[in-house]
Order: structure tokens, then sequence, then C-alpha cells
């Protein structure tokens, strides 16, 4: 059972975040070998072609042997971002698509495209480098699609512009449909790409986060003692809402399943799919 004190989640200072890494490194050790990478990574790289970086890589200078513990990723406006400052406000640092990883972790939907192999070779934005390592760890974060297409348009400029990007992700973008239309098929095809991947749980859902938080910790190896109550959860989610820092964009109100459906009957039928086994109940 999640610990119910407050206290913990709280603990901000670098004496606090060293022993619950600590804590964390310990309970990493019994992490199925597959999923990390020790200080002989390049050694065991040789016996697992899903490695990144490749064997030939190993000797490259820019390689660095990291390991993080989770990545937290999903469609765009999934929520990535609203997961990176909750876990920071828990006492918890972790970063997101614009930073280079915590210990503990990164939120980032630009890397959905590298989860089949658990790693993360990514050029991040403005960086000359390119940073290696593999995450023990990887979640995947899903939004209702009524609401989640509805604020996928907000991007759709983006989208336009970065192709490359997205199709890294979703080979199967068609870009000469509408906006709404593509922004139906990131939904589909951006989920059930992360979906087809046998090492990631069961997807959970954003707006279920204060519920389903502590035993998504307890399952990437966090001691008992420093994981956050949901009543604790559920008040920080609320005060990042009352700041503002959700990252919130102003968009049309929610699609309905007969509006999706007019925008593509078989794409909207498969998100109606998706959704139901998400967990999403729709009268």
């Amino acid at each position: 059972r999640a610990s119910t004190t407050p206290s913990h989640s709280l603990m901000l200072g670098a004496d606090a975040n060293r022993a619950i890494l600590s804590r964390l490194n310990t309970s990493a050790r019994s992490t199925p070998a597959g999923f990390v990478w020790s200080t002989g990574a390049c050694e065991a790289a040789k016996n697992d072609s899903n490695m990144l970086p490749p064997p030939s890589s190993c000797t490259d200078s820019s390689w660095d042997g990291q390991v993080w513990n989770l990545l937290l990723t999903g469609t765009p406006r999934a929520g990535t971002t609203l997961f990176s400052r909750l876990m920071t406000k828990l006492g918890l640092p972790f970063s997101n698509d614009n930073t280079a990883p915590t210990p503990h972790g990164m939120a980032a939907w630009r890397l959905a495209h590298c989860v089949e192999h658990r790693g993360l070779r990514h050029h991040l934005h403005n960086r000359p480098a390119q940073i290696y390592g593999r995450f023990r760890h990887v979640l995947h974060q899903v939004r209702d699609p009524l609401s989640g297409v509805a604020s996928l348009l907000t991007e759709a400029p983006y989208w336009r512009h970065q192709q490359g990007e997205l199709r890294q992700a979703c080979p199967a973008l068609n870009f000469s449909q509408p906006d709404s239309h593509l922004a139906l098929q990131i939904w589909v095809h951006w989920n059930a790409h992360l979906d087809a991947q046998p090492f990631v749980p069961r997807a959970h859902r954003v707006e279920s986060l204060p519920e389903v938080l502590p035993r998504l910790l307890r399952a990437v190896g966090y001691a008992e003692e420093d994981i956050p109550s949901t009543p604790t959860i559920a008040r920080h989610i609320k005060t990042l809402d009352d700041q503002n820092l959700f990252n919130r964009r102003k968009h049309r109100q929610p699609y309905s399943w007969r509006e999706l459906t007019r925008i593509d009957a078989q794409l909207a039928l498969k998100a109606e799919r998706m959704a139901t086994q998400y967990g999403y109940i729709y009268r």
C-alpha cells in the first residue's frame, strides 16, 4: 500500500534525493538484465542486438554508458509535461523533451520511436552532442482520444513542418489529409506502436494519475517509503493546475465519436476500441 506519510513527498533537498536514489539503485539491481546497462554495457551489448548504441559504437568517444530509471512516453499532448512536473513536485526530479534525463528519468513523447530499443539515441534541442544511454523501464501514458485529438490540432503547423520527426514513430502517417485527420492518425498509430512493444506495461490513463502513480512507482523500483499517497498526488496536481503549469492550450471542444467517425470511420472505430481497452468508458 502506498505510504500515507506526507513528508516524504516534499523532500526536495539534495540529501533527500540522494537517499531516494540510493534506495532506487539498490532495488534496480534485481531488474532483469535485459533492461539495464551496467558498467559493462558494451560487453553486454555484444550479446544483445536490441541495445543502443550498437556494438560498433562502443568505442565511439560520445558513448557514456549512462542508464536512467524511467522513460515516460506517449503521443504528443498526452500529458508528458504534467508527468515531469508532477514527479519533480513530488521530490523525484524528472526531465522533459528539452533537457537531458535525470537519474530518475525523463518524460518525452519525442522518444516514442526509440522504445523498441529500450534506449535513447536522441539529439536534444539546441545541443551539439547526442546523448546515449538506456532506460530500465518504459511507461506508456495515454489520453482520452476525444480530448486528445482536439488538443493535437493545436500542433498541426508543427507536424506539417516536422514530418520527418513524426514518421520515425509513425511511418504510416498520411500528410496529405486535413489537420483533423492527421491528428486522429497520430493518436491511433502512435499509441498502437507503443502497445506493440512487449516489454512496455499496459498503458495508464493520464486522467487517473492520482490513483495509478503509486502502483507505477512501485513497479519501477521505488522504495515504499518514497512512494507518495493518492491524496498527496491529487493535491500536487491541483497546485500545478492552479499555477497553470500543465502546458494547457486552448483548443476546440472535445470531439464526439460521431464527429471522429465523420473524419474517418475506420480510424475512429480503431480509436474507440483502443480507448476501451485502456479503460475509458463511454455511454
